[in-house]
């Protein structure tokens, strides 16, 4: 059966549509548009999943949800092998990587949005100083760091971790207007994985029609 793949634009779901390149598989693309005005999902994800939210695919009767789940699932099952590490020390830190990307890395940006939506400008400016620029830069200290011993996150092969940071990463790039020169490490890791056939296919069948930094000035 043909993976079917609801993706919302510009959104986390371009992570499984360069997953499913990377594993050439078949898959179907059915797109969801943002509301003009929130910018959040519309109501009509909801049909597939209470949550309302992308990613979301469908394959041999399961509807799977979230990223980190999703790409776990696609490589468990159509991976043969590749995209995750067979050396247990790196397969330990492609598991941390996979889940750390959303579980907390995420977390410092996506909180620019919210306060956007709950606090005055103050108090906003006074978060973002206080803890969440602080997190940030710990955050980026920390990938940079791990890359001065490896080419991508997980050894110096890669690996479906490094599909599910990278979004991350280019999120933080918006923030910090440039890697380069402060982290020449992670500036180097993105050419890397930006420079790969199966990102720049996904990028023309995600139909991204805006960069991240349009997105960013709705937000920060």
């Amino acid at each position: 059966m043909t993976v079917i793949l609801h993706h919302l634009n510009n959104s986390r779901s371009q992570r499984i549509i360069w997953l499913l390149e990377e594993l050439e598989l078949q898959y179907e693309v059915k797109k969801y548009e943002r509301h003009p005005e929130t910018f959040l999902a519309q109501d009509d994800l909801k049909k597939l999943h209470p949550l309302g939210k992308s990613p979301v695919i469908t394959d041999d009767g399961l509807t799977i949800a979230e990223s980190g789940a999703i790409i776990e699932y696609l490589v468990s099952k159509y991976g043969n092998g590749c995209l995750k590490p067979k050396d247990q020390k790196e397969w330990v830190q492609y598991l941390f990587w996979l889940h750390h990307a959303e579980g907390s890395a995420m977390l410092y940006m996506l909180e620019r949005f919210h306060l956007r939506n709950m606090a005055t400008p103050e108090v906003q400016e006074k978060m973002i100083s206080s803890f969440l620029q602080p997190a940030q830069q710990k955050e980026l200290d920390f990938v940079e760091g791990e890359l001065s011993k490896s080419e991508y996150l997980a050894g110096d092969t890669f690996s479906a971790c490094d599909i599910q940071m990278a979004f991350v990463l280019e999120f933080a790039e918006v923030l910090e207007k440039s890697f380069a020169p402060k982290r020449p490490k992670i500036a180097a890791y993105m050419e890397r994985v930006r420079s790969r056939p199966a990102y720049k296919r996904a990028i023309e069948k995600g139909d991204m029609r805006y960069e991240l930094s349009d997105f960013s000035k709705r937000f920060y």
